[in-house]
């Protein structure tokens, strides 16, 4: 079973330049969780899957409370703390770093990890 989080939108100071840390920048993550079988499917537990809500939480609460240069250095530490959830097998993640340039909506990033057995 996957997980998705679509189009999550946040703010959040991030960058390299000097002039970028004097403002917010819109961001646009995207998740894709897989979590192998879930016992939810049967039982309709929240018990038994893992809570998305949970996860949301724990990003919207990464972004406003630590600065970072990179998305990818972004992207990294929200892998690691999604996966502290032994339940999940593999998570991939997407950072759009919004309206960069004037003929790009956005520069992105995308992040694979399998859990290693």
């Amino acid at each position: 079973m996957k997980i998705k989080i679509k189009d999550l939108k946040l703010k959040t100071i991030i960058g390299i330049y000097d002039w970028e840390k004097n403002f917010e920048r819109e961001i646009l993550i995207n998740l894709e969780i897989d979590v192998g079988e879930s016992k939810s499917l049967y039982s309709d537990s929240i018990d038994d899957t893992v809570d998305y809500e949970i996860i949301y939480n724990q990003i919207k609460n990464l972004v406003s409370t630590k600065r970072f240069k990179l998305i990818e250095k972004l992207a990294q530490e929200i892998i690691d703390l999604i996966m502290l959830d032994l339940r999940i097998l593999k998570i991939k993640i997407e950072i759009d770093k919004m309206h960069i340039f004037k003929e790009a909506r956005s520069c992105a990033i995308c992040i694979e990890k399998t859990r290693d057995n």
